[in-house]
């Protein structure tokens, strides 16, 4: 299962494998988390982890996939992002650890040069639009009918990522000395 967690928007994609190292993307989709009115950021935050903790192991147990990968935690520059962002990795990782899921992290300039997606575009707007609409483009490319994929540009990112995410980890020399290394360990593996 490759993944895009976040607080607010999560996406998900649940793969098959085909022959070899191939995984084949089945399923995707994605879960938002709508921000409460009349209550403090706090208990807000609270109640949406509660929310996303509540979905995200309902999804883990249900599909029971054999590893879950996400790109690696990024570093956002404002505070408010980086919590979001951290609850959605954190729900994760904690789901699973308790389930005994092997949980790995791919570079994202491993996924940029996988799929040869330029990054040298000028300002950080620019070259991360650049970067979402290539990566969405080379997602409808390849799996044109993926069920579950949102036709609202803004929902498909999401999904777009996290099957972009365990493609490109598979396809990498020593992605199963890192499953296996994430298996024995049931902690998180960077695979670059």
């Amino acid at each position: 299962m490759g993944i895009d967690p976040g607080l607010a928007t999560y996406g998900w994609c649940l793969s098959d494998q085909g022959e070899g190292l191939l995984y084949v993307p089945q399923k995707a989709g994605f879960y938002c988390t709508k921000k409460r009115q009349g209550i403090s950021p706090s208990a807000d935050f609270m109640a949406r982890s509660n929310q996303l903790t509540d979905w995200v192991w309902e999804l883990l147990s249900e599909h029971e996939p054999d590893f879950v990968v996400a790109e690696a935690f990024s570093y956002p520059r404002h505070a408010r992002s980086a919590v979001m962002l951290a609850a959605g990795y954190t729900v994760t990782l904690t789901a699973c650890r308790m389930l005994q899921i092997p949980f790995l992290q791919i570079n994202r300039t491993v996924v940029l040069d996988h799929y040869e997606i330029d990054r040298k575009a000028r300002g950080a707007r620019q070259r991360k639009k650049l970067i979402k609409d290539g990566i969405m483009a080379k997602v409808d490319e390849l799996w044109p009918g993926l069920e579950g994929l949102p036709r609202a540009k803004a929902k498909r990112e999401h999904p777009a990522d996290a099957v972009v995410s365990i493609q490109c980890a598979v396809a990498l020399e020593n992605f199963l000395l890192r499953l296996e290394t994430a298996r024995v360990n049931n902690d998180v593996v960077l695979v670059e």
